[in-house]
């Protein structure tokens, strides 16, 4: 409108903020997430069913709390640390996959270990079931993920997750291949600065010393050629004769840093 002045997104997140204090059911969600926290490390018989109960509360919170202000308003309002915290939101995301008769907080943590976590980004990927079943009602009406999105709150990527399984099994599958890819790429470029390092090294050295460290790097190259070609215990062996291989290297290079050897 014409002399409206225009929200900053400063303003905006302030006002965001000042609403999810004040919003309905996010104080007594609040004192019954930090009640259910105290019973939960005060009483070892019952501790999982108040674990639950903290659970269901603070990700009912996470979903009236804006997601960029959560971190403020937990560590403001909640007297649960945020491992213990995520904690209980898994147990209760993943209730349902816990076997009858689990009775520990620990032991059903074991329980759900290897489920997909509960994280999506910066939101809590709360699977309130509620909430869940409404964005599915809502697609099955014909509404779209963004739509969807703007009406309950929830992300794009995790209203797809729920509408399409498989393509959140593909999201993180493609993420942690992301992830390895990074780390290989990682230890490839410190593998190679200390080969360089090595061959200035044995470069100065010069004299038997220069060529038995060639030797073996051309033998670690074949080496690291075979294992990749290579499956079942036959790869295991070429990975057993490359190790010993970096330990010859290891122990030349020492060698190659003692007086006698610049002689």
């Amino acid at each position: 409108m014409p002399g409206t002045p225009a929200v900053t997104q400063e303003t905006f997140m302030a006002l965001t903020l000042v609403r999810a204090e004040v919003a309905p059911g996010v104080q007594e969600l609040t004192v019954r997430a930090n009640e259910a926290h105290q019973a939960c490390t005060r009483h070892l018989e019952g501790a999982l069913t108040w674990a639950l109960a903290a659970g269901e509360a603070l990700c009912e919170l996470r979903r009236l709390v804006p997601s960029e202000n959560w971190r403020a308003w937990a560590a403001r309002n909640l007297s649960i640390t945020p491992q213990a915290a995520y904690s209980y939101q898994r147990l209760w995301s993943y209730r349902e996959a816990l076997p009858e008769g689990t009775a520990s907080v620990n032991g059903a943590l074991k329980k759900l270990k290897g489920l997909p976590a509960v994280a999506s980004g910066s939101w809590r990927n709360c699977r309130t079931p509620g909430l869940m079943d409404q964005c599915l009602s809502l697609h099955a009406q014909g509404l779209g993920y963004k739509a969807i999105s703007q009406r309950t709150g929830v992300p794009l990527t995790t209203i797809q997750g729920w509408v399409n399984p498989e393509v959140a099994v593909r999201r993180r599958a493609a993420a942690r291949q992301r992830a390895a890819d990074a780390a290989a790429a990682q230890r490839d470029e410190a593998a190679d600065r200390l080969r360089r390092a090595r061959n200035s090294q044995f470069a100065m050295v010069g004299g038997e010393l220069a060529a038995a460290y060639r030797s073996l790097r051309n033998s670690s190259s074949l080496i690291q050629i075979l294992e990749d070609r290579s499956v079942g215990p036959l790869r295991l062996g070429m990975a057993e004769a490359a190790a010993h291989l970096r330990k010859a290297e290891e122990v030349l290079a020492r060698a190659s840093r003692r007086p006698q050897a610049r002689r």
